[in-house]
């Protein structure tokens, strides 16, 4: 037999164990929730093996996972993008209101007006990067 997905092989085996584990314990401690957990624990590891052996099931398995990690990469940039927007919008405000209380206007004006600069740039990339995946799709 070859392994075709050795991580998703780990992964059932790890869960028989955990199985096995589960079958000790529920000699010590025979609870209804013991038996629920060693049928969960019992499926996935069969239902794993079984796909690790299986060629067609692993190529599903990695362009699925592929598929994720794209997803989770362009989510994390977006939320990213929105939180760094957020705090230059943040910055900008309270520099603005008490900056020239706290600094001068010296030192105020040339920070609002990078702080102005970025927040603008950042929109106008958001709005054109939409606006791109939008006519691509």
């Amino acid at each position: 037999m070859k392994i075709y997905n050795n991580k998703g092989f780990i992964l059932g085996v790890l869960s028989l164990l955990f199985a096995i584990a589960e079958v000790v314990l529920f000699f010590v401690d025979s609870s209804k929730s013991s038996i629920i957990l060693l049928i969960i624990l019992t499926v996935t590891g069969i239902e794993e093996i079984i796909r690790s052996l299986n060629k067609k099931s692993s190529i599903e398995d990695k362009d699925s996972e592929d598929e994720r990690e794209k997803f989770i990469f362009f989510k994390s940039g977006n939320i990213t993008c929105i939180i760094t927007f957020c705090l230059c919008i943040l910055f900008l405000l309270i520099l603005s209101v008490q900056g020239v209380k706290w600094w001068g206007a010296q030192l105020v004006g040339p920070i609002v007006t990078t702080l102005s600069i970025i927040s603008a740039t950042m929109v106008l990339v958001w709005f054109s990067s939409y606006l791109f995946y939008n006519k691509k799709n």
